[in-house]
This record gives C-alpha cells, structure tokens and sequence, in this order.
C-alpha cells in the first residue's frame, strides 16, 4: 500500500493520505458481492448512512446497529417481494405519507360546483310552491 506525507509550507506533516488507486481498490472491494445473494457492504453502508441523516437519532452511534439490523430485513423483505411489488409499494406508500402542506385545513369554498343537482334543494323549492309526490 502507499500511502505519502503532505508537505505544508515547506516542513513535513505526516498525514497519511491514500492515494486514488488504494480508494478506489477499497471501494471496489466493499462492493464486492456476498455469498448468500445479501447485497454489499457498500450499498449496506449507504443505505444504513441515509437512514441516519433522514431520521436524526439522538444518539446515532447508539442506535447504528439497531438500524443496520433494520435496514437488513428490509433488504430481505424487498429480495422476496421482487423488483415490481416493492416499486408499487413505495409509490402507494408516498399516498399515505402526510406532508407539512397536508396539516393545514383547507378554507371551505363558496361556490363548489356539484355534478349533480342537489335533490334537497329541488325538494324543498317544490314543497314551497306547494308540489309535493304524495
């Protein structure tokens, strides 16, 4: 492996710093697939990252294997479901998500536009002309 020391205004700071083939000879080996079919550490670590930034434990280090387990089943789950069901599933879960614009009533209209005749209306305009059915 190599690894070099940065120069700083002439003297020598020994921070080690890998060079782009070592990053890049890392990455692809944590991409590497596993044996049972259960993705990569990669992927595993993005998703189980992205977790944590949308959530915002309080304390995530506490919390960081307790949503790498969960992280996992979901994976399992999705592996049985296949690609289609779990795609319908998160498009039909985003209906039932409540956005801040969705707390908030919505003012009542004046004039709605019905598309059909309100009967009670009609019925109680004929009962005071004095027309009744019966």
């Amino acid at each position: 492996k190599q690894w070099y020391q940065r120069r700083v205004r002439g003297s020598s700071v020994g921070v080690a710093m890998p060079s782009q083939a070592m990053i890049d000879d890392a990455k692809a080996f944590l991409k590497t697939e596993s044996t049972d079919g259960g993705g990569n550490v990669y992927d595993h670590l993005c998703k189980v990252l992205h977790s944590v930034l949308e959530n915002r434990p309080l304390n995530p280090v506490d919390h960081f294997e307790d949503i790498s387990r969960g992280v996992r089943a979901a994976e399992a789950v999705e592996r049985e479901l296949g690609e289609e069901e779990v795609r319908v599933a998160r498009t039909q879960s985003q209906l039932f998500e409540r956005s801040n614009s969705e707390d908030v009533e919505p003012e009542p209209e004046d004039e709605v536009e019905m598309p059909l005749p309100d009967l009670m209306d009609i019925a109680h305009h004929f009962e005071y002309a004095g027309i009744g059915l019966g």
